[in-house]
């Protein structure tokens, strides 16, 4: 992770700090939000190679918990995008191929105290793969008021697959499978469970 900036720790110091959350995800061209009021301008991180601007005005709301991988189990998430543009709607609408397997980022970015702008990069802490993105129309609560869009973007970790089983096994074929030509399982054959094989001298 970028190393933080002499403002961004002089925030930290003063116990008033102003986060904003980060949503890219790798379209052609990209669709960049983050989940506060107006456009923000992020400077050139991990990601964005040049400075780059990420919407805001609520378009990204109800945003889950991500965690990172325990057991051998992967999650898979739904985010969803509110007030959306025509282009996200199209994406929505179109071809699932255009949305299956981008990756998604989410991050983090400190703001000044006025929320004029961010003070650093933004840090970039999780990292998904897009699975399908649905258009979802919500009832408003006045009958007289336009249907409220939004956008639902489901996605999984880097380690997400339905077809991928949850445990693998220390047999020699499965270890072929992962790294071909190497020897660690060959002799697992000769064993049985709950039996104590002795290594090295007695």
């Amino acid at each position: 992770m970028t190393p933080w900036s002499a403002e961004e720790e002089a925030a930290f110091a003063s116990g008033s700090i102003g986060y904003g959350i980060f949503f890219h995800l790798r379209t052609d061209p990209p669709v960049r939000l983050w989940a506060g009021i107006g456009d923000c301008e992020g400077e050139i991180n991990a990601i964005d190679q040049t400075s780059e601007i990420y919407r805001g005005a609520g378009t990204l709301t109800d945003i889950p918990a991500v965690q990172s991988m325990i057991n051998g189990k992967s999650e898979r998430i739904a985010f969803r995008l509110s007030g959306v543009d025509d282009r996200v709607l199209e994406l929505a609408r179109g071809e699932r191929a255009a949305i299956k397997g981008k990756t998604v980022h989410l991050g983090f970015g400190v703001f000044r105290r006025d929320w004029s702008s961010l003070l650093g990069p933004v840090r970039w802490v999780w990292r998904g793969r897009a699975d399908y993105m649905e258009e979802v129309i919500g009832e408003a609560d006045d009958i007289s008021a336009p249907l409220r869009r939004s956008v639902q973007l489901s996605v999984g970790s880097m380690l997400t697959s339905r077809k991928r089983p949850q445990f693998s096994f220390y047999t020699d074929k499965d270890q072929q499978s992962r790294s071909p030509g190497d020897r660690f399982c060959e002799r697992t054959p000769n064993y049985v469970q709950e039996y104590a094989k002795i290594f090295g001298p007695t």
